[in-house]
């Protein structure tokens, strides 16, 4: 929590489009505790912060189902080559981002329906952020009935 509560900024990053539709809602969320998550939309975006503005004052969060497939390993490797702090949240499982990461998160998620689409339930996802969120309060000793 220190390191989300003193991070200059906050970037955050999602695989793939339910990811990012989690971190919409956490990033709602957190602005009325006057924090105010930057939302990377794209690979190309991660990309750019990376080669300009984000420094080791700021934290990286990446939300991601596998923990494999994006970022590339480059952009991990230039992260933790900048001392970038990274947060990631990833299915519970090793992988390759949760290694590179400095901090880890892990949810279970279970597959719908018996489809060789894999569609997975993007509940546990939104519960776990809505858990770091409610650390976040007590960590801060917030009332949320002054918000």
């Amino acid at each position: 929590m220190q390191t989300f509560d003193q991070a200059k900024s906050i970037y955050c990053y999602g695989t793939g489009w339910g990811q990012r539709d989690v971190l919409q809602s956490f990033i709602r969320s957190v602005i009325p505790l006057q924090r105010f998550p930057i939302h990377l939309q794209s690979q190309k975006e991660l990309s750019l912060v990376l080669n300009g503005s984000i420094t080791e004052k700021d934290l990286m969060i990446i939300l991601s189902l596998s923990g494999e497939n994006k970022p590339q390993e480059n952009v991990l490797n230039r992260m933790k080559l900048k001392n970038i702090p990274i947060l990631s949240i990833t299915n519970m499982s090793r992988n390759r981002l949760a290694s590179k990461a400095t901090y880890n998160l892990y949810y279970q998620s279970t597959e719908i329906g018996q489809s060789s689409d894999e569609i997975f339930s993007m509940m546990p996802l939104f519960q776990i952020m809505d858990l770091f969120y409610r650390a976040y309060v007590d960590y801060k000793q917030i009332d949320l009935e002054q918000l």
